[in-house]
């Protein structure tokens, strides 16, 4: 089987890092892919898009939310029939980092305003290393949910600590539930993630980096309404 490389984003230029990528299972040709660009001179969120099957693609940024001055960590997710999410850890400076998401609902070619889902408060709490999930589960009662989870971390004046949170959609990503605290408040965590399998459940895990060193899962059984215990 033949083996192909293509480019995604453009050549020369300020780094573009952190990349992502979501093909649409009914139709596979058609692929978004996120990055943190720097293009512009400040990071912000790339959207790059294929119709043919990665062969070529078009590329843009999508814009800042107001009062926003740089973005960064952006995560891509599918949802049935032809929608694609995007979540993004946005900041005016050095101070409110906040989780926003983008929605589209035409195969990427457009994309709504920013929504917010976690914000920051100065430089007490920072929203970053964002995640978007769909629930695409052939046979979940879920169908159609969206989750996004993120490392809050706090005090970060002064050597911050994090833990994992979670927020859950019913409506598409309109809105978004109060978020749920997954880890223990009393260790570091790094890089929160999430999958869901056939029938629905989502599974959240995380790593700490403080002693001793961790991975931890998390199991919901009923559309990320409540969560079982660390495993």
């Amino acid at each position: 089987m033949a083996n192909f490389n293509f480019q995604v984003t453009p050549s020369g230029g300020n780094p573009i890092f952190e990349p992502a990528v979501a093909v649409n299972l009914l139709n596979p040709s058609i692929m978004v892919a996120v990055a943190t660009d720097t293009t512009s001179g400040v990071p912000q969120t790339g959207l790059y898009r294929s119709v043919n099957g990665g062969a070529t693609w078009t590329n843009t940024l999508l814009p800042l939310p107001a009062g926003f001055a740089g973005a960064e960590a952006a995560v891509v997710a599918y949802a049935f029939p032809n929608t694609f999410y995007v979540s993004a850890h946005a900041f005016p400076g050095n101070s409110d980092g906040t989780t926003f998401v983008y929605i589209s609902t035409d195969n990427g070619q457009t994309f709504g305003s920013p929504i917010l889902v976690g914000p920051g408060y100065g430089t007490y709490i920072n929203n970053d290393e964002t995640n978007v999930l769909a629930d695409n589960g052939q046979a979940s009662p879920f169908l159609g949910n969206v989750y996004v989870s993120y490392n809050h971390q706090f005090n970060v004046a002064n050597n911050s600590n994090s833990v994992a949170f979670l927020n859950r959609s019913t409506d598409g990503g309109a809105t978004w539930d109060q978020p749920t605290l997954l880890s223990s408040p009393t260790t570091q965590v790094e890089r929160p993630d999430m999958a869901i399998d056939l029938v629905g459940n989502l599974y959240a895990c995380w790593i700490t980096v403080t002693p001793p060193f961790n991975f931890f899962v998390r199991t919901s059984l009923d559309g990320g309404a409540t969560f079982g215990n660390l495993c």
